[in-house]
């Protein structure tokens, strides 16, 4: 009866610690409760801000190289001109070939100057822009590929300290049961002191294991919430 009790009280308080951390079932495998691996890495990359700030780079290098395309367009302008007067005609100078000015109407137009060095040098600049705006694609690839493989190692890491933390536990849970009938086995006389004395070091050793696997799960926990860009208690959906 004593043991029975003692082994109700501390699946209890298991249960709590489990259901405890960080919103984490621990007794439930992350492997089922969590999304796909594959809408991880894309929540990932979608969310990181190396991705974010190479995507804007890539779109700054595309505006770049449409400016670049359109540059030849500053050699364009339009005039337009209009003034007003009483239909007179002013006559500057005496010859055939002076210039007759309307004093009222308006005029206006286009010109167009394209400059050798635009015609020359227009392609390069265009073809340079282009392979810096492709440059910066390719930079958003691989960025992407590095988070990916970030989110496969952290994913694998994270259901390792899961069951690291399950086994540690379990073994604990051993420990303090063997502890509890040494002890008695000890007030009975049924074992000496050097014997109470070794289960009570083993208890030790596993309690130490057991916190240190807590930690672990804790810290790859958090440090893969900080990579996906998301709390996994929003995505964490036990299957049915």
């Amino acid at each position: 009866m004593r043991i029975s009790g003692f082994l109700f009280a501390f699946g209890w308080l298991f249960c709590l610690y489990a259901k405890g951390q960080n919103g984490l079932d621990s007794s439930l495998s992350l492997a089922f409760t969590l999304p796909p691996l594959d809408s991880l890495m894309e929540l990932a990359v979608r969310n990181h801000p190396a991705t974010q700030l190479n995507q804007a780079m890539a779109d700054a290098s595309f505006e770049k190289w449409k400016v670049q395309k359109r540059s030849w367009s500053t050699n364009v302008s339009g005039f337009y001109n209009y003034s007003l007067g009483n239909q007179s005609l002013l006559i500057s100078g005496t010859a055939q070939s002076d210039i007759t000015n309307i004093a009222n109407g308006y005029r206006y137009g286009v010109n167009l100057a394209l400059p050798l060095a635009e015609l020359v040098q227009r392609g390069p600049r265009v073809k340079a822009a282009k392979a810096e705006y492709d440059a910066s694609l390719y930079k958003v690839d691989d960025v992407g590929n590095v988070i990916r493989r970030q989110v496969v190692e952290e994913y694998y890491n994270l259901l390792a300290a899961q069951e690291m933390l399950q086994i540690k536990t379990k073994a604990y849970e051993s420990a303090k049961i063997n502890e509890r009938m040494s002890q008695q086995a000890y007030r009975d006389g049924s074992i000496g002191v050097l014997e109470y004395t070794r289960v009570l070091e083993m208890t030790g050793t596993a309690e130490s294991e057991y916190i240190l696997a807590r930690r672990d799960l804790n810290t790859v926990y958090k440090q893969f919430e900080v990579l996906i860009g998301t709390p996994l208690s929003t995505l964490s959906s036990p299957n049915p």
